[in-house]
């Protein structure tokens, strides 16, 4: 989409840009290396609480299982921001919260049933009483708030870094000058 701009003897072109404003690809890259971190982190969890009996981590899974996401979608959100390949904190942020969004609602559409049961509204609202919760454990439901919450900050936080370390598309990552066979100078340059 380049047009000409004739003005006198000085010829202008301009070129608009065809890169489109969100990076998809970015998205799904972060989020397939952030839910699979997450796979490998909760499963060393899983294993520590109830294979090898560590009571500290079996009493407190939800909160280990919280901060390892906290930590998946920071990497994601780099990862993101990175790969979007504009070089912009607020572009990087912008990705990362698209990646937590995306990794949301693939959660909740996927598992609700399981979902439902890990926050505890499972439990919850069979312990309703005329209205009233008779005694619900409220430690889940706080580490799952903690955790979205968390982890929309921790993946903008994330997206921000990624951003601001990702390069210039179209940057050549080559250290040496080439020079022209015909005039002996660097590339680009005029004699």
């Amino acid at each position: 989409m380049a047009r000409s701009i004739t003005t006198g003897t000085v010829t202008t072109s301009m070129e608009g840009s065809s890169r489109p404003v969100i990076s998809w690809g970015a998205i799904f890259g972060g989020a397939v290396v952030g839910l699979a971190l997450l796979a490998l982190l909760s499963s060393l969890w899983l294993a520590l609480a109830y294979e090898s009996q560590t009571a500290s981590i079996r009493e407190n899974l939800e909160w280990y299982i919280g901060g390892s996401a906290l930590a998946c979608l920071f990497l994601g959100g780099v990862i993101t921001g990175y790969l979007a390949g504009i070089r912009s904190w607020a572009s990087g942020i912008l990705h990362a919260w698209a990646l937590w969004g995306l990794i949301l609602i693939a959660t909740i559409a996927i598992g609700i049933p399981s979902v439902l049961n890990i926050i505890g509204l499972g439990r919850l609202t069979s312990e309703f009483n005329g209205g009233a919760v008779v005694s619900a454990d409220t430690s889940a439901l706080w580490a799952s708030f903690w955790t979205i919450l968390g982890g929309f900050v921790a993946a903008g936080l994330g997206g921000a870094i990624g951003g601001a370390l990702a390069r210039e598309p179209g940057v050549a990552a080559e250290s040496s000058a080439r020079t022209d066979a015909d005039d002996g100078y660097p590339v680009g340059r005029a004699s």
